[in-house]
């Protein structure tokens, strides 16, 4: 449906893009006499590959999706983005669809409604056009060699999983997943590493190929874990695979506690997917699932501090906080990691500590006492950013965070429901573990039962944070 504004209105509006932030005055009310308002609903298009397009939109609100052979490869979703400049310079067929991801509204000018301009001011108008339209050009020029370099970095990391994995001689594993895309995907990933990989869509189907043949590991969703995780040999690993926004398997927690390993699998994000499943069976045939290294690219520069005192947490904090920023981290970013590394230190600090019959030390005190951690108490901080991704690791001695307290707080917290039997004293482990969780993009436990646990947070400093949903993966050994 398209409807008129004043031109008045739309010259208002205009001058809020930056598309027409070079334009004059006089021109640009000129130009919003030929506007109109555009609206499209969610799943319409704007424009179809291989189909005529002689209009140019600008978006007013809502978010697009680039389509190429049915392949979503980018979207739009910033105020003024400019939609359709480039079958309108060439006059060609559009080789890709643009297809509204939301409730969409533009402001619309057709190729046709330029005829109509004055010609005495045409020629300059054009001028301008084309000149914006080199800016354009050049900018996402700069964002596609960006992806590049981020894909060239992905890639560099899964073959580095890769040949890891391929040195530890044969593997066979068994998928049993519900999702073929998402067993399609893990498959896939593992067999690039020579490890042998059976596929099962059901419980049936999984037992009895457990039944029969021997595996290094099985991976199973939701709807499979319980059934595999009571007969499965408890020798054998068990991990469960989620899909790629943790918080809506709330109410799978109960059958999320039969494994004693967790990770993400998401097919819209095939590198970041690859990278994380070889990285998790890597930890997990390895049994060594400590160290944040695993997740950057080498050469990082890893900083890393002794915390001995609940007094360093601010100064370590604002080191942090520094450190990020000289590398040209987002304020957004920044403010995150300082929140995630803040529940952190606490949880290190105040809630892991406990005594040789595993009774808690510190857990009673306020979150302002001062708390002197003794040499074999102290926590240690490690810290990176590979240009990608940064992260920040947080590890203690206890290795108390089990997964029933952890899974226990989460599904409390994830309902609005917080337990205040899960507390003695002032602690607020529920609350901190949620609000890490929250703040991060990937949020990583390693929990050796009594005697170390490890807290990785992870954030993607290319994605605004709209554009992913937080994921959390979980490794325990006895």
């Amino acid at each position: 449906m398209a409807m008129k504004l004043h031109p008045a209105e739309v010259a208002s509006e205009l001058k809020s893009f930056s598309f027409f932030s070079h334009f004059p005055q006089d021109l640009l009310l000129q130009v919003s006499t030929l506007f109109d308002v555009k609206d499209f609903t969610k799943g319409e298009f704007l424009i179809k590959q291989g189909e005529q397009n002689r209009c140019l939109y600008f978006l007013r609100n809502g978010s697009v999706d680039i389509i190429f052979e049915d392949e979503k490869i980018a979207s739009l979703q910033n105020k003024g983005d400019v939609i359709g400049e480039m079958s309108m310079i060439s006059n060609r067929l559009p080789s890709s669809s643009v297809k509204a991801s939301s409730e969409v509204s533009c402001l619309m000018i057709s190729a046709e409604s330029l005829t109509f301009f004055p010609p005495k001011d045409l020629d300059r108008l054009q001028y301008l056009l084309y000149r914006v339209y080199s800016h354009v050009l050049l900018e996402r020029l700069s964002r596609a060699n960006e992806k590049t370099k981020l894909l060239e970095v992905a890639n560099r990391q899964i073959h580095e999983a890769q040949v890891a994995l391929e040195k530890m001689g044969p593997r066979k594993i068994l998928i049993s997943q519900g999702e073929k895309k998402f067993s399609n995907l893990m498959r896939l990933s593992l067999a690039s590493a020579g490890i042998e990989v059976e596929t099962a869509g059901d419980a049936p189907s999984s037992l009895e190929k457990i039944s029969l043949d021997q595996f290094d590991c099985v991976i199973a969703d939701h709807n499979l874990i319980v059934p595999i995780g009571e007969t499965l040999n408890p020798k054998i690993p068990l991990a469960l695979v989620t899909g790629k926004e943790f918080s809506t398997y709330v109410e799978h927690f109960a059958s999320m506690r039969k494994a004693d390993y967790l990770f993400t699998c998401d097919p819209e994000s095939r590198n970041f997917s690859i990278q994380t499943t070889l990285t998790s069976v890597q930890k997990i045939l390895n049994k060594d699932p400590f160290g944040p290294r695993k997740y950057l690219t080498p050469g990082a520069d890893w900083q890393s501090a002794k915390i001995t005192s609940s007094k360093q947490r601010a100064p370590v904090r604002e080191q942090i906080g520094e450190h990020f920023k000289k590398l040209g981290l987002r304020q957004t970013i920044l403010e995150r990691i300082d929140l995630a590394t803040e529940e952190m230190l606490m949880n290190a600090i105040y809630d892991a500590p406990v005594d040789a019959n595993g009774k808690a030390l510190f857990n009673h005190m306020g979150r302002t006492q001062e708390v002197i951690l003794e040499a074999h108490q102290q926590t240690e901080i490690t810290y990176a950013c590979d240009g990608v991704v940064a992260a920040v690791s947080v590890v203690d001695p206890f290795g108390t965070l089990t997964k029933g307290i952890l899974f226990d707080y989460l599904e409390s917290c994830y309902k609005g429901v917080l337990d205040p039997s899960f507390h003695q004293g002032k602690g607020g482990a529920g609350k901190g573990l949620h609000q890490i969780v929250e703040s991060a993009d990937l949020t990583v436990f390693n929990v050796k039962k009594n005697k170390k646990t490890e807290v990785i947070v992870i954030f993607f400093i290319e994605f605004k944070r709209k554009e992913i949903s937080p994921a959390l993966h979980y490794f325990f050994i006895e």
